[in-house]
């Protein structure tokens, strides 16, 4: 996730991302706790070997749920920013059917 969508994500979420990074790289493991762990470390050490400035694991489903929440937000975020309008609403008009 580049900065301009971490700035825009975090206008419109206030997740916690932080602003003043370039970008942001999402890693999930997934699998058995033992295998999800061992994964997990061969992940950071591959980031760190590569000059990642800080590696992050979440402490909780809630917290992991969070984090992928603010990246679905992404391209929601990113228009409204483009167009001056809430991710969340439409001012696009919407046709209702009439009753019968």
């Amino acid at each position: 996730i580049d900065r301009v969508t971490i700035n825009a994500i975090e206008d419109y979420l206030g997740v916690g991302l932080d602003r003043n990074i370039g970008a942001m790289l999402l890693i999930e493991v997934d699998g058995q706790q033992g295998a999800v762990d061992a994964e997990a470390e061969v992940v950071k050490k591959v980031c760190n070997s590569n000059n990642a400035v800080s590696c992050r694991q979440a402490s909780s489903d809630q917290e992991r749920d969070e984090i992928w929440g603010a990246r679905r937000a992404a391209l929601s975020s990113t228009s409204a920013r483009l167009l001056g309008a809430s991710p969340f609403t439409s001012s696009a008009p919407t046709a209702w059917p009439r009753p019968a």
